[in-house]
């Protein structure tokens, strides 16, 4: 990778993983390759550096491309024992191949316009796909347009040749006492409320529509009930520090929805 314009910097390309034996060589100068021991390995600390590696094996095997927002793309902290981030990740761990390709801020119908670059690396590398999208457009509304452009990019991915699982979508709440009770909580968004778009969004991937192959249902473990929108506080310990995300308690919980059994060629 080179830097050929200005302002001639390498871009952080991820967070790197002290946990997973990661060192991060800290320099100002692109051009000098230093010999001795990189810097850094005690703590994470934004990095350039591989992503994923993608590889051909003689028998076919799992691979497993994870599609959404912030809600997979990571998670406050040092992650589990890999240093994997996010449920999804956590689930998948060293089990299959994987590559996570969710983003920040991202929606359907986002996807849907800024597609390209991942669905060039997903074809012909993948056999599988995660999506975890949702919860942006959940808080736009129009129940209409969120089924049409779910429908959309499953079957962009299942003409892939793709297996496509979806995950049910999470809740938004606030807290008078940080998430440690259930009392303490408000919806945020009416459209969160039970029974609302959010509760008909769910249970509509749980129906399993053409052309899922299945799904995962992470809100049914982190919600006092399917579909309240109201997050558990077990022994009064928060799964979401700030309402939205999801903490490590939070994400090794709903790491237990992703039945690997159905990730199969």
């Amino acid at each position: 990778m080179r830097a050929e314009a200005p302002p001639y910097l390498v871009p952080f390309s991820r967070w790197s993983s002290p946990q997973c034996g990661d060192w991060v060589n800290e320099r100002s100068d692109p051009s000098v390759i230093s010999e001795g021991l990189p810097g850094k390995g005690g703590q994470p600390s934004k990095a350039f550096g591989p992503l994923n590696i993608l590889g051909k094996t003689p028998a076919p095997h799992v691979a497993v491309a994870i599609l959404g927002d912030s809600v997979v793309a990571g998670e406050p902290g040092a992650g589990d024992r890999l240093g994997d981030l996010g449920y999804v990740e956590r689930a998948l761990a060293a089990n299959v191949a994987w590559c996570n390709l969710a983003v920040g801020g991202d929606g359907l119908e986002r996807f849907l316009r800024f597609h390209p670059t991942r669905l060039g690396v997903i074809r012909d590398n993948f056999t599988h796909a995660i999506c975890a999208l949702g919860i942006q457009d959940i808080r736009e509304g129009n129940e209409t347009a969120i089924r049409a452009h779910f429908l959309q990019v499953w079957h962009m991915l299942a003409d892939l040749g793709l297996k496509v699982f979806q995950a049910t979508i999470t809740t938004h709440t606030s807290s008078i006492d940080r998430w440690t009770t259930i009392e303490g909580q408000t919806i945020v968004n009416p459209n969160f409320l039970p029974g609302g778009i959010y509760h008909r969004i769910n249970d509509w991937i749980r129906s399993v529509p053409a052309p899922l192959a299945g799904y995962f249902d992470p809100s049914a473990l982190l919600e006092t009930e399917p579909d309240s929108g109201i997050w558990i506080a077990p022994d009064q310990k928060p799964v979401t520090p700030d309402g939205a995300h999801l903490g490590a308690l939070g994400a090794e919980i709903a790491a237990r929805s992703v039945d690997m059994s159905k990730l199969r060629i």
